[in-house]
């Protein structure tokens, strides 16, 4: 995870780096965050989603894709 500060707009990003997608239990991550940042801050998040350039990369074909969900997709390896 990384945090991206914006002192500007008093806000930060936080950029989740080492899961692809969505992070699971990310409502209790909210709560945490909601719980222990100043009151005048505001905060977004920034997901990792696999590029069709990796599916090709691993060997991934159009035709083999389909056998997956889109969901599945976004998160390979």
């Amino acid at each position: 995870m990384q945090i991206l500060e914006h002192p500007e707009s008093y806000s930060f990003t936080v950029k989740f780096i080492g899961t692809k997608g969505i992070p699971r239990n990310l409502a209790a991550f909210k709560d945490m965050l909601d719980n222990i940042k100043p009151a005048h801050l505001s905060y977004d998040f920034k997901y990792t989603y696999t590029l069709w350039e990796h599916l090709k990369e691993k060997g991934l074909t159009w035709e083999s894709s389909k056998q997956k969900t889109w969901n599945d997709l976004k998160i390979y390896e």
